[in-house]
Order: C-alpha cells, then sequence, then structure tokens
C-alpha cells in the first residue's frame, strides 16, 4: 500500500479504496483518529486526505485492531503485578486514568453538542443537517416513493431560529419539486420543519382545492415565498402558494406547530409578499396580478392577526369564489395597465416589489421587462394610512416610448402621450367604500 508520492485522495470512496476497505468503515475510523480532512462550508461528503497521513497513521493504528489485555494474562495476574506498586503510585495511576476518561467523555459530548445547526440541504434520500464546517449532525430519510430529485437540486427556502420563544432552534426548509418550474422561480412543494436535533416536527403539503363559477382548481400546488412575523409576541409563518398552471394563489398563515391560523385567496398570481408593523397591528401586504382587472397589478394590505377572506370580486363573475373563507382585506389597489406595457404586448403588469422608505410605503409595478431593452417600472407611494402620495413611472418609460415611436409602433409623440405624467388611473377597494377611482395624474394640456 505504499506509493512513492504523497498523493491526495478527494473522496470517501478514494480514500477507501486506498485503505482496502468500504467506505463505512472508513468513516468509522475517521473517529477513532483517521486523519480525514473536510472542506469547510461544502456539504455533506466533500472530504480529502493524504496517503503519506494514512500511511503514517496506519503504522501506528492497525484498521480493526482493538486494544485489549495481552495474550495469556488474567485479572488475577494484573491484580499481582498492581499489589507490587506502591499505594500512592496506585492512587496517581488510578486519579490519572480518571482524569484521562473524564477528557475523552467531555470532548465527546462536546463533540455532540456544542456544534450548531448551520444549515439543511437535500441528499439523494432526505434532508442533512450540517454545521458550519459542513459536517453531519443529523438525517432525516424521506418516505420510499418520494421524488426523485436531480442532483444538485436544494430548497430555495429556509429559515433556522427560534419560532415558539422557548429558546430551542428550529429549522423550516422545503422539498422541491423535481421538473423545473415553469418560471423559474416556484418549485417548492413542501414545507417542512425540524428540531435542531432532527426531529421533524410538522409539514405542510399543499392539498387545497379552490371552487371558483369558472371551475376548480386543486393542487399541485407551488410554493413561492414565505415570511415570518409577530402577532401579540407569537411568531406566525405567511406563505404564498400559487397554482402550477392556472391564476388562483392564496397566502396560508401557519402559527409555530404547523397549524393554520388564517388564508387569503386572490383571484391571480401572487409574487410579493411583506409583512410591516401598523399604530394599530401588524399587516400582511400581498402584492402581484388580479385576473379580473384586466389583468393588472395588484397591491393588497391585509390585516396580519386576521388575514383570511379573498380579493374583492363581483361574486357572480368567473372569479367568484365559493368556498373560500369569509372576511376581506383592508385595502385593495389594482394598478391598470400602462401604455407601454399593452403596446409591448407583455400580456399583465404586475406588483413585484412592496417596501417601506421612511415613513412611506412603496409599491413598485413591472411594466415592461427588461427583454424589451429598456425596463419600465411604475412606481405608487402610500401614508401609513394607504392614502396615495404619488404615482409616477421610471426614466425608462419616456426612453422607450420614442424607441417605440422611431420604430413606428407608436404614432404620437412623448409630447402628446396622454400618460406622459405618470399613471392615470389606480382603483382602490375598502369595506366602508367598494371601489372608488384615484386619478393622481389627471391630464394636463
Amino acid at each position: 500500500m505504499s506509493e512513492p508520492s504523497n498523493r491526495r485522495l478527494d473522496s470517501w470512496k478514494e480514500i477507501a479504496g486506498y485503505l482496502r476497505c468500504d467506505e463505512r468503515t472508513a468513516m468509522r475510523w475517521q473517529k477513532t483518529g483517521l486523519p480525514v480532512h473536510h472542506r469547510a462550508g461544502s456539504g455533506r461528503g466533500r472530504v480529502f486526505a493524504y496517503t503519506a497521513d494514512l500511511d503514517a497513521w496506519l503504522a501506528g493504528s492497525k484498521p480493526g485492531q482493538i486494544a485489549g489485555p495481552e495474550p495469556g494474562s488474567t485479572p488475577t495476574a494484573f491484580a499481582s503485578r498492581l499489589a507490587r506498586i506502591p499505594r500512592l503510585v496506585q492512587a496517581g495511576i488510578i486519579a490519572a486514568a480518571a482524569i484521562g476518561l473524564f477528557v475523552v467523555v467531555s470532548l465527546i459530548f462536546k463533540a455532540s453538542t456544542v456544534a450548531p445547526l448551520a444549515t439543511v440541504v437535500l441528499g439523494r434520500n432526505g434532508f442533512d443537517g450540517l454545521d458550519a464546517e459542513g459536517r453531519t449532525l443529523w438525517s432525516h430519510r424521506l418516505p420510499a416513493g418520494s421524488p426523485h430529485l436531480p442532483d444538485g437540486l436544494q430548497p430555495r427556502l429556509d429559515y433556522i431560529g427560534d419560532l415558539s420563544g422557548d429558546g430551542h432552534r428550529v429549522a423550516l426548509t422545503t422539498f422541491p419539486f423535481p421538473e423545473p418550474p415553469i418560471d423559474h422561480k416556484a418549485n417548492e412543494r413542501e414545507i417542512f420543519c425540524f428540531s435542531e436535533t432532527g426531529n421533524l416536527l410538522w409539514n405542510l403539503n399543499p392539498n387545497y382545492t379552490l371552487s371558483f363559477n369558472a371551475g376548480q382548481f386543486g393542487p399541485p400546488w407551488h410554493i413561492r415565498r414565505w415570511v415570518i412575523y409577530k402577532v401579540a409576541g407569537q411568531s406566525r409563518i405567511a406563505v404564498v402558494l400559487t397554482h402550477e398552471i392556472w391564476w388562483p394563489s392564496l397566502v396560508v398563515v401557519l402559527d409555530s406547530q404547523g397549524r393554520e391560523t388564517g388564508r387569503f385567496v386572490n383571484a391571480g398570481h401572487i409574487f410579493s409578499l411583506v409583512s410591516m408593523e401598523s399604530a394599530s397591528r401588524p399587516l400582511l401586504l400581498a402584492g402581484g396580478v388580479n385576473n379580473a382587472g384586466g389583468p393588472s397589478a395588484f397591491l393588497a394590505v391585509l390585516d396580519g392577526a386576521n388575514p383570511s377572506g379573498t380579493s374583492p370580486e363581483d361574486p357572480e363573475s368567473e372569479f367568484g369564489c365559493k368556498n373560500c373563507p369569509p372576511g376581506h382585506p383592508l385595502r385593495y389597489f389594482v394598478f391598470p395597465r400602462s401604455e407601454m406595457n399593452v403596446i409591448t404586448m407583455s400580456h399583465f403588469n404586475k406588483t413585484s416589489s412592496i417596501r417601506r422608505e421612511g415613513s412611506t410605503i412603496e409599491a413598485e409595478t413591472t411594466e415592461v421587462g427588461p427583454e424589451q431593452h429598456v425596463g419600465v417600472e411604475g412606481m405608487f407611494e402610500f401614508n401609513d394610512d394607504f392614502s396615495l402620495v404619488r404615482a409616477a413611472w421610471s426614466d425608462g418609460y419616456a426612453e422607450l416610448h420614442r424607441e417605440l415611436e422611431r420604430e413606428g409602433k407608436l404614432h404620437h409623440s412623448w409630447k402628446q402621450c396622454p400618460d406622459r405624467f405618470g399613471p392615470p388611473l389606480i382603483r382602490a377597494w375598502d369595506p366602508q367604500h367598494g371601489w372608488t377611482d384615484l386619478h393622481p395624474n389627471p391630464p394636463r394640456s
């Protein structure tokens, strides 16, 4: 087994082959001192070793050798030898042995308890919890028949923290669909919640069936994103689910034990979700597309403590929901498609970003994507009570307008464009007034 050069071995398979044993045996020998190195942060199984180090270890500790009494020795013979040693020396030997045993046990205990969970990754057969050095702390095997995932596919969503406020951390992670997603963004099918030591606490496998006047829409649902926020000091997990093919979507709110506490259904896909604190209550702000409005971009303001309900649709229309939970959002805004969105055949605009900027709340719509060379966004600014402050286009609006003029796709100049001062119309809904029209930028001469 000696070789003239000090080679580097880059996997358990190569290490086991060099030692002429199987991989499981090599992993077991590592626990007794086999000089194997882990690449920091590289994930499970990324190990390497040098043949010179392995040769030196083999020379000092033969594989499979178990220390025991010398051949022919007996407990009586050992006791007679010990009796010849002075009692003071005997006491020293016993004390040293006790200290050594304590140190060994302490090191083993420390190695098994101190290393905190850093991430959860997917192996071929299930989840593995890793520490910051990439060492496996625990494994959870998935049931037989679970979808086979391509190599390298990993969860897009993960969280490690104290959800319950009891001082114990948990890990939230997702299990993807095996096939690529339609929009290359939403491809998660289940949520798993593990204790830090790898016990499965709960999981969410969405199997909702929503009934509208247009028909029924059931699983599979794609988990697009989640938000963790607080209600009266208790954690809530708001999860966005979008239908794999059709337009319905929903926000499902869970407590720290995985129990559903609310459900909001929207007639159109939800692309963004954020949580915010207002003066009176926690809020969830959802944005995306409302199919009943054109389709057009929307912003929904939900009560974070009681988010159940539906988007405000005509109950007689195809988007009227038959089995959705009762209730409505606090406010609901629809941002109609811009001229640039229509002329570029972008099919719909969408609320792609929601954020707080100082004392105001901004919703940003994507009117034209970057594939048109010039991206165009709509900017809608609200006060804390969601009264409208201003609405404007990004600088790309005028630039794209002039480009389309030159190409002959627009037959009026920028100075003649009715949209040049900003979005001319916003549709607003609240439980007291129903639908009203806002005109933030009336036509000017």
